[in-house]
């Protein structure tokens, strides 16, 4: 039966469908996604990928809102312990995003990145490798802020571990260069390496990833003393302690 309806919402989703018959696709989508079992909310993501691979029905209005209708309903989709599943959320979030919503995304997105980051079985590895991708081009491609892409991309730096390429953090890098003259930001910036610093030192804490530490090491040394709330030379010591 499954099967059937799967079948028959792809059909809808494909053609230029009447407002009743999208209605109908809507409400069956949402009851796959819904669902407890890990395979009809498969179906239901598959049906809203499917119809994003067709242009004439990513650009129906009503497709639009349908996607808007659900889209908590697929983001909710990142928690089931399925796989495959997520994968395929994932891939449709990112297909999904606009400027609009990309902020909210990708923090849900970070989320899942979080439950993730201390998993060392190998679907989990490749479940934080596509996140820490995933992330870091919704932040390129959509940021609002300078701030909002720090926060980000900070957080991917120390939530993703040795997954993350060296391109993030030069990305992240070249951010915080071109904002040189915003002394407010540039204090920010220091504050926040320096918070991690010190929370990296205390006893029981885990160790700054790679990739981070040397982030905090050439912000703090490059704009250290231009951060009045932060002792450079204590935060630098730290690092290398």
């Amino acid at each position: 039966g499954s099967m059937v309806i799967y079948s028959c919402i792809n059909a809808i989703l494909k053609i230029p469908a009447t407002e009743s018959l999208m209605t109908l696709a809507a409400e069956q989508v949402g009851a796959f996604l819904k669902s407890g079992v890990p395979n009809l909310r498969y179906l239901g993501i598959r049906s809203l990928s499917s119809a994003m691979g067709n242009p004439e029905t990513s650009s129906n209005a009503q497709f639009a809102a349908l996607l808007e209708e659900h889209q908590m309903d697929v983001v909710d989709c990142l928690e089931s312990e399925d796989d495959t599943l997520r994968r395929e959320t994932l891939e449709l979030l990112f297909r999904m995003s606009t400027p609009d919503n990309a902020p909210a995304i990708a923090g849900r997105l970070l989320d899942a990145l979080r439950r993730d980051s201390t998993g060392s079985n190998s679907g989990q590895q490749q479940m934080r490798t596509e996140l820490v991708a995933r992330v870091t081009q919704l932040a390129e491609r959509f940021s609002p802020t300078p701030r909002w892409f720090l926060d980000t991309i900070s957080t991917v730096l120390e939530l993703g571990g040795d997954v993350v390429r060296p391109h993030v953090a030069e990305s992240l890098l070249r951010m915080i260069e071109e904002q040189k003259g915003d002394s407010e930001f540039i204090s920010y910036v220091c504050k926040w390496f320096a918070d991690r610093v010190a929370a990296s030192l205390l006893p029981g804490s885990v160790r700054m990833p790679h990739l981070l530490a040397q982030v905090a090491g050439w912000v703090l040394g490059e704009y250290g003393d231009q951060a009045p709330a932060v002792n450079p030379i204590t935060a630098l010591e730290g690092l290398c302690g």
